[in-house]
């Protein structure tokens, strides 16, 4: 399925939810007065890596229907280092507190590529390598190039989150669409974990 197909089926989904999921929905009240938070650490596609985010409902007494969600992740390697800043909107459907996710977050990404040296100076990628190991020793990368990505992740998931306060846990799947990309290698499917806390 083509992109554009995926993101069109995606948004038209995402408008008819609300009137579809109306019985399903058990508006849950944690608090008439506030809106409904998760602090939540991540591994998997979303962030590119780790990360930790915010989620947040955008009703206030209400822990399913709309909502939105910011992170920052990092995935370092020896020889580069990613950062990303995905931002997503996601529906809840559910009771209590389990509930089915439906979300789209878009992840821009920095990522930050190295050369590592010698504490003498001479490039490790570069010359006879075994001679400048004989006399020097491995001591620092230096990230010289930057490149930007910029990627699309529709999701289905499971969440478990309690009306007051809490253990948060979400799991969720889906496909990964570049948006734009300089010399990412494609990965098809993606996915993410997440564990915190709700309050």
């Amino acid at each position: 399925m083509s992109m554009k197909k995926s993101v069109f089926l995606l948004m038209a989904m995402l408008l008819l939810l609300p009137k579809i999921g109306v019985k399903a929905q058990e508006q849950v009240a944690p608090s008439a007065k506030k809106f409904k938070y998760a602090v939540y650490g991540e591994v998997g596609s979303i962030t590119a890596g780790i990360g930790l985010g915010v989620d947040m409902r955008f009703q206030k007494g209400v822990c399913n229907a709309w909502g939105g969600n910011i992170a920052v992740g990092v995935f370092p390697t020896p020889n580069e280092l990613a950062f990303s800043l995905p931002i997503g909107f996601n529906y809840l459907i559910g009771k209590k507190k389990h509930f089915f996710e439906l979300a789209i977050t878009t992840t821009p990404i920095l990522e930050l590529e190295g050369r590592r040296y010698y504490d003498n100076g001479e490039d490790i990628h570069a010359g006879n390598h075994d001679l400048v190991a004989e006399n020097s020793r491995y001591s620092f990368t230096s990230y010289r190039r930057a490149k930007f990505h910029l990627l699309m992740h529709p999701t289905v998931g499971w969440r478990f989150q309690k009306p007051k306060e809490g253990v948060f846990v979400a799991i969720g799947l889906g496909p990964i669409l570049k948006l734009y990309s300089q010399e990412l290698k494609s990965f098809p499917v993606g996915g993410y974990i997440r564990a915190g806390y709700t309050f």
